[in-house]
């Protein structure tokens, strides 16, 4: 059986607890101090740094990032009015759409490979994708309202058996206020409690902050027979869960229990990928559903004529070919990322911490290095790896480094965000900027008191169904990029008026100098490799320089 979170969710733009927590705060924040909820529509760090200061001021709130801080603000606003709280969360829930990992929950409950789920969560997104999925609904769901049968069907197999232990957006009574979460259902946790002595169970997307499910699990830990096939948490780092969640787990150990927390997991949907792909004899109309939307969202532009209505461009470069080879090493001093890019920064290797140090680029440069290193050898890249985030930076990295090189622009970040910036020494009359010269009426850059602008794209990764794209969003780079903030309006004058022929223009330029000039195939994709010289060890991506077209929205 499996235990979903929010983060289960979230693929399906669903608003987790901490959207939940900002958006309630803003509320009592705007309703406290009579300010227009309008200038608060779109939050960003200052804004919310600004809304818990405010909170931290007036004393006698949670600490941002307690335990208590949902339901504490949860109570605050709605206080005891359960209808005002159904239909502020049907207001949250509520969207169509389904990620790859839902599907594949889906159909893995159809198959039976998944008897059981429960969740914190209130949404329908299990159930829609399960309808998708069977042409069927999901015929035993049970929460708050419907707990009177739910033991009866655990015992009579009715699988497979979904379980809301917080309730449904679509029924008045919602488990988030404090009262409410300081126990759980005892029917529902009676039928929790009969599924744990014949399965093993999955956490993923919960993070572990509910103070009566994880007193439950504590208490199942002191039962007989529990979780007979093993307890397992999926995370994508293991330092952000709470420490109730560690002490769960080292309990559990403690008493003989299979219990692991699988670091690095990656989301949701990452997992379902991997594991859908160990699924043998998968039936085809269920594969088709699950890749249904690579290949349908996105195509190759075709240009057509007629009453139809009109493919819409869009910002995505499909990446048709990416490197399968790396080489590994292991260096047992470095134990941490952060260890690693310390000794690495010298060194002109693109790399990754796993389980052992994963890198492109010339193996001459590791010696460098004056530690010791161990097995170095050239691998197959590992094939659950192409899935997760890791893989992806990797990506991102290498192409970034490939679509500079020998051209004057730079690589710059900021946060999570990366960026190419054109190099300070380029002028205005630079063929490579020709076409941007056009799009902008020859503006690239300037000087406002002691901040510099200039044009700049900001480059995301997106993993599609297991296809990879390059996405291009035209920008506005400040220098010192900490002067960002103070230039907002700037930045947003600057961009207020690309849209349609104007955006369009911009992203030619872009593509143009990011994809132009480059090695193509006789198919006239682009080869992009990051290493000048080098014969071996260097990925080579092959892209199509022409954008995606799509024909839904």
């Amino acid at each position: 059986m499996w235990f979903l979170g929010a983060g289960a969710s979230y693929s399906a733009q669903i608003a987790t607890a901490q959207d939940i927590i900002n958006d309630i705060k803003t509320k009592l924040y705007c309703q406290y101090n009579h300010v227009d909820i309008s200038e608060y529509a779109v939050l960003n760090e200052a804004k919310i740094e600004r809304i818990n200061s405010f909170f931290a001021s007036r004393g006698g709130y949670p600490p941002v990032g307690a335990l208590e801080e949902y339901s504490y603000y949860l109570e605050e606003y709605f206080k005891n009015d359960n209808r005002a709280q159904q239909a502020y969360f049907q207001s949250k829930v509520i969207n169509n759409n389904l990620s790859s990992g839902h599907k594949i929950f889906a159909a893995l409950l159809e198959l039976g490979y998944i008897k059981a789920v429960l969740t914190t969560n209130f949404d329908d997104v299990i159930e829609r994708a399960f309808s998708y999925m069977s042409n069927k609904p999901l015929s035993f769901v049970y929460h708050l309202e419907a707990a009177h049968d739910v033991v009866n069907a655990v015992d009579k197999e009715y699988f497979p058996i979904y379980i809301k232990i917080h309730g449904d957006f679509r029924y008045t009574h919602i488990k988030n206020l404090s009262d409410s979460l300081k126990s759980q259902n005892q029917e529902l946790m009676k039928a929790f409690q009969k599924l744990a002595v014949r399965y093993g169970i999955v956490f993923s997307g919960y993070s572990g902050r509910d103070f009566s499910v994880m007193e439950e699990l504590n208490k199942m830990l002191e039962m007989p027979n529990m979780f007979p096939q093993g307890i397992f948490w999926l995370t994508r780092k293991s330092r952000d869960l709470p420490e109730p969640v560690h002490k769960f787990i080292e309990n559990a150990k403690a008493k003989g229990f299979n219990a692991h927390i699988i670091d690095g997991a990656g989301n949701y949907d990452d997992v379902m990928r991997r594991i859908w792909e160990l699924i043998d004899k998968k039936p085809q109309e269920m594969q088709e559903k699950v890749r249904w939307s690579s290949k349908h969202t996105m195509s190759p532009f075709k240009e057509t004529f007629g009453k139809k209505f009109p493919k819409l461009r869009i910002n995505a470069f499909k990446i048709l070919k990416i490197p399968n080879r790396i080489m590994a090493v292991s260096i047992p001093q470095i134990k941490t990322y952060k260890e690693l890019t310390t000794e690495f920064s010298q060194l002109s290797l693109i790399f990754s911490k796993g389980d052992r140090i994963l890198f492109w680029g010339n193996p001459a440069e590791l010696e460098k290095i004056s530690l010791p290193k161990e097995n170095l050898e050239e691998m197959d890249v590992p094939k659950e790896f192409f899935a997760s985030k890791q893989y992806q930076n990797l990506i991102l990295k290498a192409l970034m480094r490939a679509m500079v090189r020998e051209k004057p622009l730079s690589i710059k970040r900021l946060g999570t965000k990366y960026f190419i910036t054109l190099s300070p020494a380029i002028k205005t009359g630079d063929m490579i900027v020709k076409t941007l010269n056009s799009a902008t009426n020859h503006e690239i850059q300037g000087h406002i008191k002691n901040m510099k602008w200039q044009e700049a794209v900001e480059i995301h990764l997106e993993n599609i169904d297991d296809t990879f794209f390059i996405i291009l969003k035209p920008s506005i780079w400040i220098e010192p990029k900490e002067a960002r903030e103070e230039y907002k309006l700037f930045i947003k004058s600057r961009l207020k008026k690309r849209s349609n022929l104007y955006y369009n223009k911009y992203l030619d330029a872009w593509s143009e100098i990011l994809f132009c000039n480059i090695p193509v195939t006789t198919d006239h994709h682009c080869l992009l490799t990051p290493f000048a010289h080098l014969k071996s060890n260097n990925p080579i991506f092959e892209v199509c320089p022409k954008n995606c077209f799509t024909g839904m929205l």
